[in-house]
């Protein structure tokens, strides 16, 4: 006989809803991304906290459309991509990422993606 979900948790002792636990696998984060979600960059500050954290302790003033290009940038999107995934256009995306390098102090010769894929 099969079990449910509920059985297998009551039997097993797991907590199938337990919110604590859950990573979302990068699967999933691309899919959100890619679809434009605003639960993304929730879903990235989970799988990646410390990327974040460390964004916001070298560059305090970034808001909240510069984190989300950053963490679109972590997992590797192109310019186009990001364009596509946050209905803007490449230009805007771009003066987006030159903000970002201008207030994170790098010289436009640092590669702003390998950067932040090194934090």
């Amino acid at each position: 006989m099969l079990k449910s979900k509920k059985d297998y948790a009551d039997n097993e002792s797991l907590d199938i809803n337990e919110a604590s636990d859950y990573l979302p696998d990068l699967g999933h984060l691309v899919e959100l991304a890619k679809g434009g979600s605003p639960a993304f960059l929730t879903e990235f500050s989970k799988r990646y906290p410390e990327v974040l954290n460390k964004l916001l302790t070298k560059a305090p003033t970034l808001i909240g459309k510069e984190l989300e290009l950053c963490a679109y940038l972590h997992l590797q999107f192109a310019t186009k991509e990001v364009a596509y995934c946050t209905n803007c256009t490449v230009r805007s995306i771009e003066n987006r990422k030159y903000r970002v390098r201008k207030k994170l102090g790098l010289s436009g010769k640092v590669d702003l993606v390998a950067w932040i894929i090194s934090l």
